[in-house]
Parts: C-alpha cells; structure tokens; sequence
C-alpha cells in the first residue's frame, strides 16, 4: 500500500489506529499521473477532526492501495468526473466511495 496506513509489519508505515482514534490515512501522496484502466475504485475524504487535510485513495485493480495527492489537476479532474457521473447517488457527506465505471457505494 503506498502511502496508506497499513498493518506496518514490513511497509514501514505505522500500524493501523485503534478503535476510537482518528488520525489521516495517506501517510504521503502520489501525483503522478496513474492509467485510469488500473484503478478499480476511488475513495475521497474531506477534512475534518480525523484529519486537517482531504484525502484521495485509489484502489487499483490489483488491490494495492494509492493515496493520490488531492490538489493534481488529473486527480481534481477525475474526482470532479467521478461526482458529477454519481451525482444522483447522494454520497454521505463525510466520505464518498465510487468505482471508476460510475458505481457508488
């Protein structure tokens, strides 16, 4: 998982938080671009007391997980694309689950 809180047995990221604790996913980011055929699913995250800053995770149809840096023009793009495809969705306010294909959960 790049930049994502993981299980930090090998990855050298911190070990996931407990329950009740909030703290940011997306340890750093990623703004190179990244082929749209090879994520599966992204994730968004406005800011709030958890965290200071939103956040952007794409899960890659590997299953690998990629915290993509918000502020990228192709990443605020395709968030606003991801949007305004499930617009009749009604995500949850705090965070928003979509697949590439238009999907939201």
């Amino acid at each position: 998982m790049r930049g994502v809180r993981g299980n930090g047995l090998d990855s050298g990221l911190s070990p996931p938080p407990l329950a009740g604790e909030l703290r940011c996913q997306c340890l750093q980011t990623e703004a190179g671009r990244i082929p749209l055929q090879r994520i599966a699913r992204v994730q968004r995250i406005p800011e709030g007391p958890h965290c200071g800053v939103p956040e952007v995770i794409a899960t890659m149809k590997n299953g690998e997980k990629v915290c993509l840096e918000p502020t990228a023009p192709w990443v605020k793009l395709m968030v606003n694309r991801i949007l305004m495809d499930t617009s009749d969705h009604k995500p949850l306010p705090h965070q928003s689950s979509c697949g590439w294909g238009g999907s939201c959960h």
